[in-house]
């Protein structure tokens, strides 16, 4: 089944765990809330296919240039300074960098890009860890971290304190990009 757009997991995946109806109102909110948590954290990563994007980039006088997404799957234009580059005029990578033998301009919007990016399916490790967010959150009390009910207790581990698990934490790290992407 398809990943309804905004999301990173299949609503009826958290609701099977959560037993809820898959249209509840607070399972799918908590699933919206774990995935724009997600996706804020990993920017500018899209887990979301887009083709033929187009997009004008600030030329610095380099020879690599950044693409403001990523992952990259096609790269079908290049133009600097209105001029088309031929294919083997310029290089590309997965990661978003873009790179030509000679210099490109030092102006602002000076090369334009059209490109395929995004992701076609959400990661199986993306989509568990967002599941793992969404459960929690819908679970656990906030602010509550031990909770005593007629003679049974229940105290809740540190990700209802710390916000995530490592399994999260090593996800971000692993789908963001951080520094130089060359």
């Amino acid at each position: 089944m398809a990943i309804p757009q905004g999301l990173l997991a299949d609503p009826q995946d958290l609701a099977d765990v959560v037993g809820v109806p898959v249209d509840d109102p607070m399972m799918r909110a908590r699933l919206k809330a774990a995935s724009r948590r997600f996706l804020g954290a990993v920017r500018p990563v899209s887990f979301t296919p887009v083709d033929g994007a187009t997009f004008w980039l600030n030329g610095d006088g380099s020879n690599v240039l950044l693409l403001p997404v990523c992952p990259v799957r096609a790269v079908h234009a290049v133009e600097a300074e209105g001029q088309a580059l031929a294919e083997d005029g310029f290089e590309w990578s997965e990661e978003g960098v873009l790179k030509r033998l000679e210099r490109w301009p030092d102006r602002l919007r000076s090369v334009e890009v059209t490109c395929d990016h995004g992701f076609t399916a959400v990661p199986d490790d993306v989509q568990e860890v967002v599941l793992d967010q969404a459960e929690a959150t819908y679970n656990i009390k906030k602010g509550v971290q031990s909770l005593s009910v007629d003679g049974q207790a229940v105290t809740f581990g540190t990700q209802s304190a710390v916000g995530v698990t490592q399994a999260w934490s090593d996800a971000v790290e692993r789908y963001s990009l951080r520094g130089d992407r060359a």
